[in-house]
């Protein structure tokens, strides 16, 4: 009999109320996953996008199912082929079924838990980092351009943030600007200490050029 594992599934499309709290067999790696005790899962809104079949007619899940993506925890278990990790590390990354006990991840999509990183914290990272930073990448920003970064306190846009701000190597990467929207408070001082916040007259505006054409328009946005 395989080992048993606590997690929360949805057996239908539909509400919170869809999910159940079960007992299920516990996962097994491939040959080039892992398994990870999970010690915490992130929440995001694909999650409950996934969970009430908003996009089932092009990423369909299968029945029943465990959501959750991001994912923090130990190694419990890896495929045969995985040579870069091993058992018993702290990792965060891209999960499958992030809510429950244990969950499988393709090694290539975890990465080591930095020891300044609280398990917490590293469960709130990859999806909207990753987001943030694809999203400059697609955009082919080239040296000596401006990045403008709209609504740069949320999940996503402290990804690209953070990232330009450790990684502005002048062969490389451009200068970037950090922007809030308006409905939020802006933390000058924490942006100033990314050293990527400018310094603008109030009521000044900025224009930027959408990263994806064919799905937004340029806006003026309030520095």
């Amino acid at each position: 009999m395989s080992e048993q594992m606590k997690a929360i599934r949805f057996h239908e499309y539909g509400g919170s109320e869809k999910l159940i709290l079960e007992t299920i067999p516990r996962p097994v790696p491939q040959t080039n996953e892992v398994l990870i005790k999970v010690h915490f899962a992130g929440v995001n809104p694909i999650d409950w996008k996934f969970r009430a079949g908003l996009l089932k007619n092009y990423m369909p899940v299968q029945l029943p199912s465990v959501p959750g993506i991001d994912v923090s925890g130990t190694i419990e278990a890896l495929g045969s082929e995985v040579k870069t990790l091993k058992k018993g590390q702290a990792v965060f990354g891209v999960a499958k079924g992030a809510y429950a006990e244990y969950a499988i991840a393709l090694a290539a999509d975890v990465a080591v838990k930095p020891d300044n990183l609280s398990f917490e914290v590293a469960a709130t990272l990859p999806v909207g980092v990753l987001t943030g930073w694809k999203a400059v990448e697609d955009a082919g920003i080239k040296t000596g351009q401006t990045v403008v970064v709209l609504s740069a306190a949320g999940g996503v846009g402290l990804g690209p943030l953070g990232l330009l701000a450790r990684l502005n190597a002048p062969d490389r990467y451009p200068k970037g600007y950090a922007v809030q929207s308006r409905r939020q408070t802006v933390n000058h001082e924490r942006f100033r200490s990314a050293t990527l916040l400018p310094d603008r007259p109030p009521g000044s505006f900025l224009k930027s050029r959408p990263v994806c054409p064919a799905r937004a328009t340029p806006r003026r946005t309030l520095a």
